[in-house]
């Protein structure tokens, strides 16, 4: 797919452009290119959710939580990106139970729930991987190796870009997401190929190669 869309209704193209250019302040390309997929992820599931899934706010606030990931990314803020993701997690997990959106079940029981009905899917053990490291981010856990001795000042100010830390947190982040599209593929098959229909360009410019082969695999087996 090249940077051009014949039918481009929600403007998909310009809006992958404006990131681009926001995020051109990252020295890093691994990390560039890894928000860039996220952010085409975050658009892929904001189009289901306005084309299929409007009165669902467990979909929106995953994705609302994915744009904080790659802000904080951006802004070099570790912790914040496990607060994020760790909320991600959460919303993702409900809305693959169809829970109701004032649902209130308890995230322990929430879990046992989520294993219980995905048993053994690709992508169950490593939500609950990502889910733990960011509970010791978010509690500062001594495992998080978090220097709990900062300064107000430290803390208020910008960090400074850490490579290794940056492509960590997006690996987290990609890890996450292609978890969820596992889950996708079981759960909302159907909710996706209503919200793409005629619109195959965009969800090749969106979605991998691998995603749309399974989306698609038992109508090409029939």
């Amino acid at each position: 797919m090249s940077n051009f869309l014949t039918i481009d209704p929600y403007n998909v193209l310009g809006t992958v452009s404006k990131f681009k250019e926001d995020l051109k302040v990252i020295p890093d390309q691994y990390v560039v290119d890894s928000l860039i997929s996220a952010v085409k992820k975050s658009i892929f599931l904001k189009i289901i959710h306005e084309k299929s899934l409007r009165g669902n706010r467990h979909l929106l606030s995953v994705i609302y939580d994915f744009l904080g990931c790659i802000s904080a990314i951006k802004k070099n803020e570790d912790r914040y990106f496990y607060f994020n993701i760790r909320s991600c997690i959460e919303n993702s997990i409900r809305f693959l139970l169809n829970k109701d959106n004032d649902d209130e079940i308890g995230v322990t029981r929430m879990f046992s729930e989520f294993k219980e009905r995905y048993k053994g899917v690709d992508g169950v053990s490593a939500l609950a991987r990502v889910y733990s490291d960011a509970c010791n981010y978010v509690h500062n856990n001594v495992k998080a190796d978090i220097d709990v001795s900062k300064s107000y000042k430290y803390i208020d100010s910008s960090k400074i870009f850490e490579k290794k830390k940056s492509r960590n947190l997006c690996n987290d982040l990609v890890s996450v997401q292609s978890s969820l599209d596992n889950f996708l593929l079981i759960n909302n098959k159907e909710d996706i190929k209503h919200s793409f229909l005629y619109l195959n360009e965009n969800i090749e410019y969106l979605i991998n190669k691998k995603f749309l082969e399974r989306l698609f695999s038992s109508e090409l087996v029939s």
